[in-house]
């Protein structure tokens, strides 16, 4: 036990000589001469800490052990030995041979053994003499920089002097120097392109090598000029951490393109901590919050297999934030180490790992929701740690980039283990990028066009999340043409009734009033992806999505409006999509018209659950229903026309409201979204002096920074709720008794004024979105 304790010690050593050695170099730009080889993905001093990680078998509460990890890495590198390159320069060819590289360099560096450093030697000599490299923009070049970096950088002072200075000439003049003037200037530094990344990765590393060689002293400009470019890149990224093209393309640049591998060198040999940027330290939580119930995947929005990723970032994060909920991510997608077929991964998860990872549940410590702002993608899930909780995921992404699809407010539902309604992942051939396969509107028979992605607007207008209630609004309006752009606008309002079901409400609009055919579409089919094949069963204004690869949930559906419409389940036409994207289910007004509401109930459900209870109910000025649920029944009202909606007892001018009963007709729950007062029986719950978003339950013990559910209306002594202000406003909501105590995003208030005789408690919030615990007077 004493032995592996000092083991664990010096391992965890190794991070903290980083961190010193990273205190000697503290302006960028200054000579690494007193840096000895190898430098990049380790220093020299750090090897025999890695050798005692090799050797340590005892595994942590991931599962893992260095010993486990490295057995990947040596798998990688003995199934190089004995393999010729190709003799000539072939681009698919070339990013192979590098990419071997990095696990025969590292178990050279580990194990001293020269069959490692031979092989290296043989790859180096074939690879050298190719004439070419391949262009700028190509991955190729990328591939072999870094690949012949990392050897050179493991075999530096094993290498005769001749055989080194020959390699280091042909690396600046086949890789370097054409990589530096094709991008100087920051001209590549563009965010949300794993290909720009692993650029700056190739010069970067590249030029690390080369600093305090005399014959080479412009690798120091090439090394800022690197630093530079990757900080603009991460400066330009969505501050909330994600990543546009994917979750996979995001994982490749981090994780399998050497971007982590930049990160760690910049530190430790120019005394620059990218790590400590803000997109840096939020992109664990795009890992996060995009896995689905139970780790079984990912979102799969845009080019994605629909995979979890980020794990070697998850594995850094744990350890340099502190964040023990990245441990239990990996835990929770029963992560054991990079592929040893693949090396790159297998390399740097032996590398980033640190022994004694504690994983612990997000549960009580992060949203369940969360908004990336830059990026225009939304999860709201029930629960952290239910494997058969419920997953919502809706994507308005405004960018227009090169692997993002035609698919402004597409939405994903997770539940009870399965994919209930689901995203194609990777596109391919013609199909790529396009609208197929994506939960959206057809107009006129055309998806949406990417051209118009970017040019005509739209984002997730508002989000609102809170244990309880979601809200989510996006605005998108990517059809047709410039010219002749088919419809003025369309917003999706999505109410996440939690736990329970969805409200998706579409408000679409045509341009110039002209009348447009309208469809609504649903699917549960992403053969291509994953292979899951799906099935819909149509009854009048129902409809039930069954999948056949996870047949452990099945989501219900029933159409509140349009009244008069036609539903079927179809496929495409086209015959290269039958296989990959149908069938479909479709909903489609009867008559053509400038202007359609869509207003259907989507309920998540264990396989073979009986259908749940919903029903309409008249109200003037709009639409009302009621969704039966466990402990009682919600009533809900749109507002369709004229400046208030009435029925049930319900009033509001709002664009809808929410009104959860127990059994004994005694409020639970009650939300209004986007309006200024909501009234049940002539009684205010809820009054703004601005348009406003609020959700307000009783819950069962009041304790600070807790969730708890919301309870049955004769248990209560505490109230939780959510406010989205567009302005700084008065907000008034019922409460029934006098607060004891009333907390605004943690922080107690003591300007809150309650009013006997309405019930109502008031505050002044600024504009923006605040959680609000009260607790009542016993």
């Amino acid at each position: 036990m004493a032995t592996r304790t000092l083991g664990v010690i010096l391992l965890g050593g190794i991070g903290l000589a980083l961190a010193a050695r990273a205190t000697r170099h503290v302006h960028a730009g200054e000579p690494a001469k007193a840096v000895p080889h190898p430098r990049l993905l380790f220093a020299a001093e750090d090897l025999a800490g890695l050798r005692m990680r090799a050797e340590d078998t005892s595994a942590d509460d991931l599962g893992l052990s260095g010993a486990l990890l490295w057995k990947n890495v040596l798998k990688a590198a003995e199934a190089a030995l004995g393999k010729p390159v190709a003799p000539k320069f072939e681009e698919y060819a070339a990013r192979a041979t590098a990419r071997r590289w990095a696990p025969l360099a590292l178990a050279y560096a580990v194990t001293g053994e020269g069959k490692y450093l031979e092989q290296l030697r043989a790859d180096l000599r074939t690879v050298l003499a190719w004439d070419t490299w391949g262009p700028v923009g190509q991955f190729s070049p990328y591939t072999l920089t870094i690949g012949v970096t990392l050897t050179l950088d493991a075999a530096w002072d094993k290498l005769p002097e001749e055989e080194r200075k020959a390699a280091c000439g042909t690396l600046v003049k086949k890789g370097l120097l054409p990589l530096y003037e094709a991008g100087k200037g920051r001209k590549f530094a563009e965010p949300n392109s794993n290909g720009r990344i692993f650029y700056y990765a190739a010069l970067g590393l590249g030029a690390m090598l080369l600093l305090g060689e005399k014959e080479y002293p412009d690798a120091e400009r090439w090394a800022d000029e690197a630093c530079e470019s990757l900080k603009t890149i991460l400066d330009k990224s969505d501050p909330d951490g994600s990543w546009a093209e994917g979750i996979g393309y995001g994982s490749e640049a981090f994780d399998g393109m050497w971007g982590l591998a930049l990160l760690d060198a910049l530190k430790r040999l120019r005394g620059v901590d990218l790590f400590a940027h803000p997109f840096m330290k939020n992109l664990p939580h795009f890992a996060l919050h995009t896995m689905r119930p139970g780790g079984r995947g990912g979102v799969g929005f845009n080019d994605t297999w629909q995979q979890n990723g980020f794990h070697l970032v998850a594995l850094r994060a744990a350890a340099e934030y502190a964040m023990p909920q990245c441990a239990w991510y990996l835990k929770e997608i029963a992560y054991k180490g990079g592929s040893a077929e693949e090396g790159v991964p297998a390399v740097n998860a032996f590398l980033q790992y640190r022994p004694g990872l504690k994983p612990r549940s997000p549960e009580g410590t992060l949203p369940l929701s969360r908004h990336f702002r830059g990026l225009g993608w939304v999860t709201c899930r029930t629960s952290w740690d239910d494997p058969d909780g419920i997953l919502f995921a809706m994507q308005t992404e405004p960018l227009g980039h090169y692997h993002e699809h035609n698919a402004m407010n597409h939405f994903e539902i997770h539940g009870y283990g399965s994919r209930l309604a689901t995203s194609p992942g990777y596109h391919h051939r013609r199909a790529w990028r396009a609208t197929y396969g994506h939960n959206l509107l057809w107009v006129d028979g055309k998806g949406q066009n990417n051209s118009m992605i970017g040019k005509s607007g739209g984002n997730i207008v508002e989000f609102t999340e809170s244990p309880f209630f979601d809200y989510v609004v996006g605005e998108a309006h990517p059809y047709g043409t410039p010219k002749d752009p088919l419809i003025e606008t369309w917003r999706r309002h999505v109410v996440f009734a939690k736990p329970d079901y969805l409200v998706i409400f579409d408000d679409v609009k045509a341009t110039g009033e002209t009348p447009r055919e309208y469809r609504w579409i649903l699917n549960v089919t992403c053969a291509h992806a994953i292979g899951q094949k799906g099935e819909f069963r149509v009854s009048g204004d129902t409809v039930l999505a069954l999948p056949h690869l996870d047949p452990a949930g099945q989501l219900f559906g029933k159409v509140m409006l349009p009244t008069d419409f036609a539903a079927e389940t179809a496929m495409w036409d086209e015959k290269e999509f039958k296989e990959t994207y149908g069938p479909y289910y479709a909903l489609t007004p009867k008559q053509k018209c400038a202007w359609e509401r869509f207003l259907v109930v989507l309920y998540p459900q264990p396989r073979g659950a009986p259908e749940p209870r919903i029903e309409r109910f008249d109200a003037q000025g709009g639409q009302g229903f009621e969704v039966a649920v466990p402990d009682g029944r919600n009533l809900h009202l749109y507002r369709l026309e004229g400046d208030r909606v009435k029925g049930r007892g319900l009033e509001t001018d709002g664009l809808s409201c929410l009104l959860g009963l127990a059994a004994d007709r005694n409020w639970g729950s009650y939300a209004l979204c986007d309006g200024r007062e909501l009234r049940r029986e002539g009684k205010l719950l809820i009054s703004c002096d601005q348009t406003a978003t609020a959700a307000f339950a009783k819950w069962t013990k009041y304790k600070r920074g807790a969730d708890r559910l919301p309870l049955k209306a004769t248990e209560h002594d505490a109230l939780h709720g959510v406010a989205n202000m567009g302005s700084d406003t008065k907000l008034g909501f019922l409460t029934s008794r006098p607060p004891e105590s009333v907390l605004v995003d943690g922080v107690e208030v003591k300007d809150a004024a309650f009013d006997q005789a309405t019930g109502l408690l008031s505050l002044y919030l600024r504009a923006g979105t605040h959680q609000i615990a009260v607790h009542l007077r016993p």
